[in-house]
């Protein structure tokens, strides 16, 4: 898979070739995301140097919190959006990033053979610079 711009088009651009993947492969990238979302980023997206240094100095327990939020609706092939993350500009020092959560995800066993998974499970991230 080719690098993406960053920005909610490369995300959704990233989904579709995610979500066109075997189940078996999608698997394979939806642990790399919660493992080491950092790495998954860096390697999926060309992000630049302050998003980089962003990401970078976000403390380890938050990244595989995210990577295990957004690994999880991978592997469920569930709907991420991202917008738009903003430019630093003057008087701006910092972004934060909102992660929102929502909907459910229901495992139907089977009688014989796989169970599907279903539900609404939707993630929305946002950003919001802050001084």
């Amino acid at each position: 898979m080719a690098q993406l711009p960053f920005t909610s088009a490369g995300v959704a651009q990233k989904q579709t070739e995610l979500y066109a993947l075997t189940d078996a492969n999608l698997l394979v990238q939806a642990k790399a995301i919660t493992n080491d979302i950092q790495a998954w980023l860096m390697a999926n997206f060309t992000l630049s140097s302050q998003q980089q240094d962003w990401l970078t100095g976000t403390p380890v327990q938050v990244k595989y919190i995210w990577g295990a939020i957004i690994g999880a609706a991978v592997a469920a092939r569930r709907p991420i959006t991202m917008s738009d993350p903003p430019v630093y500009g003057k008087g701006r020092r910092t972004k934060q990033i909102i992660i929102e959560i929502t909907g459910n995800l229901t495992y139907y066993p089977p009688v014989s053979g796989s169970g599907t998974m279903g539900g609404t499970l939707q993630v929305n991230i946002t950003w919001q610079l802050v001084d």
